[in-house]
C-alpha cells in the first residue's frame, strides 16, 4: 500500500505540481490550501493512514505551518512532518524540529521532495 502524504500548500500551482510529483513516485496524495483544511483531514484519519505532512510555513488561515506541525506532533505525534517555505518569518518551529531534516527551502526541486519524503517515511 502506497504512504500516505499531505501536501499543505496555499499556491495552486505549487500545491499541484508537487502532488503530481508525489503521485508520480508511487505516493497516496491528500491536498490542504490551509492549516485549517489540513486539520480537518488530520482529524478526519482515525486509522492514521497519514504517513506524513509536508507543509508550507506562511499561509492564510488560523495556523502558519510551525502551528500546524506543533498540533500534528501534539495530536498525531506518528505523523512526520517537513515544512518547506521561501523565508521564515518569525514562525516558531516543534520542538525536536532539525533544519537539516526537516526543512526544505524554497524554491525546490521536486525531484529532491520526492527524495526526502521517501527518507522520512522510511526512518
Amino acid at each position: 500500500m502506497a504512504e500516505r502524504i499531505l501536501v499543505v500548500e496555499d499556491e495552486p500551482f505549487v500545491l499541484m505540481a508537487t502532488s503530481d510529483a508525489l503521485r508520480q513516485s508511487g505516493f497516496d496524495v491528500l491536498e490542504a490550501m490551509n492549516a485549517d483544511e489540513a486539520v480537518a483531514l488530520l482529524d478526519q484519519d482515525p486509522d492514521g493512514s497519514i504517513a506524513l505532512v509536508f507543509s508550507d510555513v506562511r499561509m492564510p488561515g488560523a495556523m502558519d505551518g510551525f502551528q500546524l506541525a506543533r498540533w500534528t506532533a501534539e495530536r498525531r505525534p506518528g505523523v512526520k512532518v517537513l515544512i518547506t517555505s521561501g523565508e521564515i518569518g518569525k514562525g516558531q518551529p516543534p520542538v525536536g524540529f532539525d533544519w537539516q531534516r526537516d526543512f526544505v527551502r524554497k524554491p525546490y526541486r521536486l525531484t529532491d521532495v520526492v527524495e526526502m519524503i521517501r527518507s522520512a517515511v522510511k526512518a
